[in-house]
């Protein structure tokens, strides 16, 4: 599984920018395998997997809890792709740990969701 990580600081626009991606990549004929659902108090955070261009994506976006993140890696393992949002508020520096790994991509979040969802989506080969 490659992992691709949204990082950045808590209320930056790394759960608005995944829903950008998602939208994304239906539009360009991302199918549901398992439908968008809604995570947590946030109505914006998700976790869902789609095949795109013969691939298997996960996306979760409940980036701010560092166990959470740990457990979709686990839980989305036999994925060919995993997005995911990080916070880097934790002691736990897991966007060195994902950037180790060569096959991994971390995009670090800046102020344009447009932009950012380009590079998620780019980091999918």
């Amino acid at each position: 599984m490659k992992i691709i990580l949204l990082s950045g600081k808590s209320n930056t626009g790394k759960t608005t920018t995944l829903n950008i991606v998602h939208k994304d990549l239906i539009n360009q004929g991302g199918v549901a395998i398992q439908n968008k659902l809604q995570l947590g108090k946030n109505p914006k955070d998700f976790k869902t997997i789609l095949e795109y261009h013969e691939k298997n994506v996960a996306i979760f976006s409940m980036g701010d809890y560092y166990w959470q993140c740990r457990r979709a890696i686990n839980d989305y393992a036999k994925c060919d792709y995993l997005i995911l949002a990080y916070s880097d508020k934790f002691k736990w520096n897991l966007k060195d740990a994902i950037a180790r790994d060569p096959k991994n991509s971390v995009i670090v979040k800046t102020s344009n969701n447009a932009e950012d969802a380009n590079a998620v989506i780019s980091a999918i080969k």
